[in-house]
């Protein structure tokens, strides 16, 4: 099936990575960005620069068949920020998507479920348990959406996303060609469950084609979890060189966390602040996929080893990464 889709957050990582891939699919994309904000899309796809406000929405959209709605912050110095960019944008889409009678397919986060672990992974049903400012803001724009009764919409919960142009997993590569890996959990072997961007895509078309995806809450992320030493050894393979496991106090780690707090308070965000802390000292970020496989057929087919490969060589690529020798 191939239609009409508009995505807000086009200049984002997974909006742009959403706007090649409904493109590549036969689609006729709009990408919507702010004003102001720099975004390069595929040959095609029309570029729309508007505020993210109703009104607008609704010129800017006018008449596509779904609205993806990938606009939002993962970082932000205040719970207000948050609030506005996750919260009150989402409003905003909504009462367009409703206006326009067009399907709304809302990405949260899996923040907004809270952690998980193999034995006992975080379901769409589970009650919700946020551990961030940035997970609260994320279930509370779920909350704007379901409590639409006109609105057709679909929610999906991406697990941890990365691939090739992620800054936020480029920190961790880096670090790992130096021969170190950061060990931060108070766990012995906390999992995660991980989604390359291009499963992602994937996933939301599913999401925004299938009758059995309305009124419902996908989480999307790969079947296996990996520990964090299976993460280690994998980057260790990926980058033709050995990792050292290095765990830092927690008093330190604290207090790096309070300095990228100030720094992001300044405007320049760092990988390590509280929110990010308490996210990386939680017992696991595992997630239940089956309800994304049983009812849309969906399943993710990178595994991570393939997938840091692609992201390393990438990286590599553009600079961002030292070639190996």
């Amino acid at each position: 099936m191939s239609g009409r889709v508009a995505v807000t957050g086009a200049n984002g990582f997974i909006g742009q990575n959403v706007v090649r891939h409904f493109r590549n699919a036969g689609w006729q994309v709009r990408a919507i960005v702010r004003p102001g904000r720099r975004c390069a899309v595929p040959a095609g796809v029309e570029l729309v620069a508007v505020p993210l406000v109703a009104a607008d929405l609704v010129r800017a959209a006018a008449g596509t068949d779904v609205i993806i709605h990938a606009a939002g912050r993962t970082r932000a110095a205040t719970t207000r920020q948050f609030q506005s960019a996750n919260i009150e944008t989402t409003r905003q889409v909504m009462c367009a998507a409703l206006d326009l009678g067009s399907r709304l397919v809302h990405i949260s986060s899996q923040a907004a479920g809270g952690p998980g672990t193999p034995r006992r992974p975080r379901s769409e049903d589970d009650p919700p348990c946020p551990l961030t400012p940035y997970g609260r803001s994320k279930l509370a724009a779920e909350e704007v959406v379901r409590t639409s009764h006109r609105l057709r919409w679909t929610i999906v919960r991406p697990a941890l996303v990365y691939g090739p142009a992620d800054r936020s997993a480029l920190p961790l590569f880096r670090m790992a060609q130096r021969g170190i890996a950061l060990q931060v959990g108070r766990f012995p072997a906390p999992a995660y469950t991980f989604i390359h961007v291009d499963d992602v895509a994937r996933g939301i078309e599913a999401a925004a084609t299938m009758s059995a995806a309305e009124r419902q809450v996908f989480s999307l992320g790969h079947p296996q979890s990996e520990t964090a030493d299976a993460l280690t050894d994998t980057l260790a393979r990926v980058l033709g060189r050995p990792c050292r496991r290095v765990r830092f106090p927690h008093t330190l780690l604290l207090a790096a966390a309070l300095a990228g707090d100030l720094a992001t308070l300044c405007g320049w965000p760092l990988a390590l602040d509280r929110a990010r802390l308490v996210e990386l000292t939680a017992e696991g970020w595992v997630c239940s996929v089956e309800r994304a496989r049983d009812r849309l057929g969906f399943s993710a087919r990178i595994g991570l080893l393939e997938g840091f490969a692609s992201t390393a060589a990438w990286y590599a690529r553009h600079g961002w990464l030292a070639k190996s020798s």
